[in-house]
């Protein structure tokens, strides 16, 4: 039997080595196909990036995935559900309020518009108002009712200034709330009364929204 010129093993330790690759990069340095290399990785269970056009590989215990099952290594980024179609169906579905095109750009770091608008013409991803301003739900009725229900909580909450609250109170209200590292309500209240100021509930709920402070909180020395 004619021993074949390169293994399975040979390309697997190469990758692992590297951690990420090119399918050319591998056939330059094996000196072979691209075919080749796929056939050689068939059944290691290879993962392709979700930019860079899916062409970079890497194995499936390679990746440290975060939080949100996404690995990033030297400025290319790999999700555990595969290409950034399945990757953008997998954060619209699991999604407390639905997501918008920005904020799913904002966790992905990708051009995602033509992968939306794909899903969508697929009946993947249900798509409400205008495509600049839409959010998109989940296909599951009983899913999407949660999610747009929290969504017009969420709006409903982050409608316009409160009538009266001028850039100097708000400017005030960040103050305390850094100096006393407060982060909701229940905690501003208190300090902004004690300091007399004329900001009501609704007006220091529009702040902590409005600058994020709930999701930035504020680090110890701030």
């Amino acid at each position: 039997m004619i021993k074949e010129r390169i293994s399975a093993d040979d390309v697997i330790a190469f990758l692992r080595d590297h951690k990420v690759l090119l399918a050319s990069q591998l056939a330059e340095h094996f000196d072979c196909s691209k075919g080749t290399i796929w056939r050689k990785l068939e059944g290691t269970g290879y993962l392709t990036s979700f930019n860079r056009n899916g062409s970079v590989l890497t194995l499936p215990d390679i990746p440290e995935w975060d939080e949100h099952d996404l690995w990033e290594y030297q400025g290319v980024r790999f999700s555990r559900w595969g290409n950034l179609s399945e990757t953008i169906v997998h954060f619209i579905e699991n999604s407390d309020a639905g997501v918008t095109a920005k904020e799913l750009k904002q966790r992905l770091h990708d051009n995602i518009h033509h992968h939306l608008s794909s899903c969508v013409g697929k009946g993947r991803l249900y798509r409400e108002g205008a495509r600049k301003s839409a959010v998109y739900y989940s296909m599951n009725s009983r899913k999407r009712r949660v999610q747009m229900k929290r969504r017009g909580s969420e709006l409903r909450t982050r409608v316009g200034r409160p009538p009266g609250l001028t850039k100097g109170k708000i400017i005030d209200v960040l103050a305390l709330a850094i100096k006393h590292r407060a982060t909701s309500v229940e905690e501003l209240m208190p300090l902004v009364r004690s300091k007399g100021m004329n900001v009501n509930e609704r007006g220091v709920r529009w702040i902590i929204h409005e600058y994020d402070i709930k999701k930035k909180g504020f680090r110890s020395g701030s």
